[in-house]
């Protein structure tokens, strides 16, 4: 689909980025198990192995039911690394260092070979269910090789100010300012927070971190803001969507994280999922005119058999003093475009990355934003990946029900607890008030009860068995 069809057919642009899952991890058994030729994902799983430390030889496998997921059956515990010298290590020469790289970050975990665990259609209902009725990208790659907050600055701005890890904890909150995608959309007729974009966000973005965040935060909402927008008619041009990430969810705790970063509970994203699809469904005039893109932000540390393709010298932040040396993209991560004009069960292979999303963008909505990778010949435009001349469906498909344990479970409260799920007098959680991320907690919630104060008469969100918000 070229930028101007595009612009005819499409009114409503929808990113939803989660974290910490490769392809092959979450989409890989659709080829391995299901006879999805059309997609590159895992074949025979004695084609697909690691050696550790010891060289011993390790092959994929299915996590369903593994003991390395600890105390819950849906979580995987530890945390895989996914800094930079980790994701070198795991590339390699041959895709064959995930294992070695799991032992050498936590040489006490005992089956480091469960970085190579696939999951299937029983822990992936939703997302599968799209991959039956829309497109999926199996060339989507993170935009360079290392972990969540240079990934995402790639996202919204096109480069990460030269950092190639994530900001150290002390300086979590006291990033450089970053001009994003948002900051530049105000400056153009006709876009303006509200009608012609949004961030919806469970409380904290990652755009907090920084000292400046620009627009975005300034005109934030929570996610059920987004539900009611949707309903109402009222859903602008683009919306931003964040989780709820699991490095806060201790502020909240009997509300899990919802981005899918281990250990969170894989099922806890496929509700978050479903309900954000499942409102696009119900508002059949907004669902005609919207696109929806699911993605992740990087592999976080398991394995994926594609080697990334090269960053190219044309391709380099500027100025010069934001190239953070990548020479090589990151492995590949789940992407999923829902939308009327997709196709069913469609497969893309062209060669896309975060800066994809951008790509798109700024063509479709004319806004300019000067950085080299954002208009690099060597990626393909989300439009790209959406036929042309093709028809809108004439009904978006039915979704499959979650699990019976996860169906009433909240999906979020990121303003306080209701009182049906409030913790017993005595066993609250010991928050230390002059800890930054509780400040920063603190202050969004007042901020966002100022500036929706319609929208808190029900704190607690939950996704009914119809699957909306």
């Amino acid at each position: 689909m070229d930028i101007g069809e595009a612009r005819d057919k499409i009114e409503h642009v929808i990113v939803l980025m989660l974290e910490n899952r490769s392809f092959d991890h979450v989409l890989g058994s659709l080829s391995l198990r299901e006879g999805r030729g059309d997609l590159d994902g895992l074949r025979e799983e004695a084609q697909h192995g690691n050696f550790d430390a010891s060289d011993h030889l390790y092959e994929v496998h299915p996590l369903a039911g593994n003991i390395h997921y600890g105390d819950r059956a849906r979580r995987f515990r530890p945390d895989p690394p996914h800094g930079s010298e980790a994701v070198r290590m795991q590339i390699g020469r041959h895709m064959d260092g995930f294992v070695r790289a799991y032992q050498l970050a936590r040489p006490d975990e005992p089956y480091p070979q469960s970085v190579l665990g696939y999951l299937t259609r029983a822990e992936q209902p939703i997302t599968y269910a799209l991959a039956d009725n829309f497109v999926v990208c199996d060339r989507w790659f993170a935009a360079v090789p290392t972990g969540t907050i240079p990934n995402r600055m790639y996202s919204m701005a096109g480069h990460a100010q030269g950092y190639v890890d994530n900001p150290e904890p002390t300086s979590f909150f006291g990033v450089e300012g970053l001009e994003t995608i948002f900051d530049y959309l105000p400056r153009h007729d006709g876009l303006t927070p509200g009608t012609g974009w949004r961030l919806y966000a469970q409380a904290l973005s990652i755009l907090h971190m920084f000292t400046a965040p620009g627009a975005a935060l300034r005109h934030q909402r929570n996610i059920r803001a987004f539900a009611r927008d949707v309903r109402e008619n009222r859903l602008p041009k683009l919306s931003w969507l964040e989780p709820r990430y699991s490095w806060a969810e201790h502020l909240v705790p009997e509300y899990p994280g919802n981005d899918d970063h281990p250990p969170s509970d894989v099922m806890e994203g496929q509700r978050l999922i479903r309900a954000v699809v499942q409102t696009l469904f119900d508002n059949p005039a907004v669902w005609a005119r919207s696109l929806l893109v699911i993605t992740y932000d990087e592999h976080g540390g398991f394995y994926d058999h594609v080697k990334p393709p090269p960053i190219h010298s044309d391709e380099r932040p500027t100025p010069s003093r934001f190239d953070d040396g990548f020479r090589q993209r990151g492995p590949r991560v789940p992407a999923i475009l829902v939308s009327p004009f997709t196709q069913r069960r469609q497969a893309y292979h062209g060669i896309m990355d975060h800066c994809s999303i951008l790509k798109f963008l700024t063509a479709w909505l004319d806004v300019p934003l000067a950085q080299p990778r954002v208009h690099s010949r060597h990626i393909d435009s989300v439009a790209d990946a959406i036929p042309a001349g093709a028809p809108a469906a004439a009904a978006p498909p039915r979704l499959p029900p979650l699990p019976r344990a996860a169906r009433g479970a909240p999906m979020a409260a990121m303003w306080g607890a209701s009182a049906a799920r409030a913790p017993a007098a005595g066993t609250e959680p010991r928050l230390d008030p002059n800890d930054d991320m509780v400040r920063l907690y603190r202050k969004t919630v007042e901020e966002l009860r100022r500036r929706d104060p319609d929208g808190l008469s029900e704190v607690e969100q939950t996704v009914h068995d119809d699957g909306g918000i």
